[in-house]
């Protein structure tokens, strides 16, 4: 037999059932508003430290462009350097080639793993931001007194692979809606590393003249 208060308990039983309910599906909704900005922010950290690690490695095959650039200059075709090292030389298209081998080299982690989609290699004759391509250029011996410089500039348009925050930090600045992309540049500057040859008997001359002087 039910007591009398059977039914208000059973009531109040049921009242506390749906408020539990109720309560526990506030949170859910709750937690979802919560986590939603702090996952996008978490992508948009992870998709800038992939950018800030490929700024690192364009600048680095900066420095080994203009490396392989100097030292391909510093190595004389025939009739360049005509026994005196002051003859002007040109970034001909096989030292050029080999700057590029240097680059692709550097970059090969990115470039195997599909993160690198476009490689320009620029040779601007000033240190003027966004200066002008000039591969043509002629670079003098290195004297005592005087060092020209080469200049070389490595552009790379990285792939933004992180999902959401792709569209985020690289939307708008190049690719396409469904495959955003960002250019990096970076430029580095060596000496040309050539300088004035002598004729092999006034090495030997100077050479004895320094011995007798000891």
């Amino acid at each position: 037999m039910l007591k009398p208060n059977s039914h208000r308990h059973a009531a109040m039983t049921e009242t506390g059932r749906t408020a539990r309910s109720t309560e526990r599906g506030a949170i859910y909704v709750e937690f979802l508003i919560a986590f939603m900005p702090v996952f996008i922010f978490f992508l948009g950290i992870l998709q800038l430290s992939f950018l800030y690690t490929g700024q690192l490695a364009v600048e680095h095959a900066a420095t080994v462009a203009a490396r392989t650039a100097a030292l391909a200059l510093g190595a004389p075709e025939p009739g360049e350097n005509a026994g005196k090292g002051d003859t002007s030389v040109r970034l001909d298209a096989q030292r050029q080639a080999l700057v590029r081998k240097g680059v692709i080299l550097s970059l090969a982690p990115f470039i195997l793993d599909g993160s690198i989609d476009d490689l320009l290699i620029e040779y601007p004759a000033s240190d003027v931001p966004d200066a002008p391509n000039a591969p043509m250029q002629t670079f003098a011996a290195m004297t005592e007194t005087t060092s020209p410089l080469v200049r070389a500039r490595v552009r790379a348009q990285i792939d933004c692979k992180i999902m959401i925050a792709n569209h985020l930090v690289c939307g708008g600045l190049g690719g396409s809606l469904l495959n955003p992309t960002m250019w990096l540049h970076s430029e580095s500057v060596f000496p040309v590393e050539r300088t004035t040859y002598e004729p092999a008997a006034q090495c030997a001359m100077n050479a004895d003249l320094q011995t007798s002087n000891l």
